[in-house]
């Protein structure tokens, strides 16, 4: 069974603590997520920050997942978790984090840099924290699905963050002492593709537990830097059917409709919705947007929308009245068109 129900075709999203660090955060209130909840939205996904759940080693504090899911029960709303492993506590160590062929980690943010793919001892404690996690919610109305990047557009973030000493280790391990990743190389990129998958697999056998595996890639992101590494989602898709035989594949494409998408790139999400059997949610250009992407997403046959209420750093302090109507519209629209 889907965690999306029959009459469920929009999912929104919620920023939560996930921006907490960049500061203008909006997350809607309980009597607005009740508005929205009338309007049509059934699901909520939200951005758990790990600098709050774990404020220092092995001391786990729940309370802002907690709030997050005690609005979205009272609104009488599921909850999806996204669990980036790329967004490590302020507090860790730079020796466990990516770095580029300089030494720098990420970005400016500290609690935005991100773990070596390649540092066994740093995945493994984001391991620990998945499960805890996991054990924590367990319950028909949770899903916990995986986006490294903030939007959910790709792996690695848009830069060279594999030139860490463990990185490097393991490349001469697999390559020769002479050897040094190079993205202009294949074999860089066939290994950047075997660790990727690696770790993917690795996290889904402890977060998959509705047997239903959401992937947010897309080709755009590949066309502007290889370092996402997003040439290799349908070897990654492949390897979730092998790993998870009966697993049910959701493709979450955060962008789709607006004018950086060529014809090129809706094809191909055609291709991987033919070849994989999956669903297909495709973002919506904000609710301004819908009344163009709404009756686009309806002709093409796909399952459903994800919509932001408004930008995460925009400033905004309460729901709009014409964002509600403009799920609320969309809403019905999906209905009319796919509802039973």
């Amino acid at each position: 069974m889907s965690f999306m129900v029959p009459n469920e075709f929009l999912i929104i999203i919620y920023p939560g603590a996930y921006w907490e660090p960049l500061g203008s955060v909006y997350a809607p209130s309980l009597e607005e997520r009740i508005s929205l909840r009338k309007a049509g939205i059934q699901t909520g996904l939200e951005y758990p920050n790990w600098s709050l759940i774990e404020p220092s080693k092995g001391e786990y504090d729940f309370s802002s997942m907690e709030e997050m899911l005690k609005l979205n029960r009272e609104a009488d709303q599921k909850t999806i978790f996204n669990v980036p492993g790329d967004i490590p506590p302020i507090w860790m160590w730079d020796e466990w984090m990516a770095k580029d062929v300089h030494g720098n980690t990420h970005t400016n943010y500290v609690s935005a840099r991100m773990l070596s793919f390649w540092n066994e001892e740093a995945q493994n404690y984001l391991l620990k924290y998945y499960e805890a996690l996991v054990k924590e919610y367990q319950a028909a109305d949770i899903m916990f699905i995986h986006a490294e990047h903030q939007s959910g557009e790709g792996i690695m973030p848009g830069g060279s963050y594999y030139h860490d000493e463990f990185a490097v280790a393991n490349y001469k391990e697999k390559y020769g002492t002479e050897a040094y990743p190079d993205l202009s190389t294949q074999e860089t990129k066939d290994w950047l593709q075997e660790t990727i998958i690696e770790k993917l697999v690795r996290e889904h056998k402890i977060i998959n537990q509705h047997n239903e595996i959401w992937n947010m890639q897309q080709l755009l992101m590949d066309d502007w830097s290889k370092t996402y590494v997003n040439y290799a989602q349908k070897d990654i898709l492949r390897a979730y059917k092998k790993a998870f035989p009966e697993v049910h594949l959701v493709l979450l494409q955060y962008t789709y409709w607006d004018s950086s998408h060529t014809e090129r790139h809706r094809n191909y999400v055609d291709e991987i919705k033919e070849e994989f059997q999956c669903d297909v949610i495709v973002e919506a250009m904000w609710p301004a947007g819908l009344a163009q992407t709404t009756p686009a997403s309806i002709a093409k046959g796909y399952r459903g929308q994800i919509v932001g209420v408004s930008y995460a750093t925009a400033g905004v302090a309460a729901l709009q009245p014409e964002v509600r109507q403009a799920i609320q519209g969309s809403h019905q629209q999906w209905f009319a068109a796919r509802g039973e």
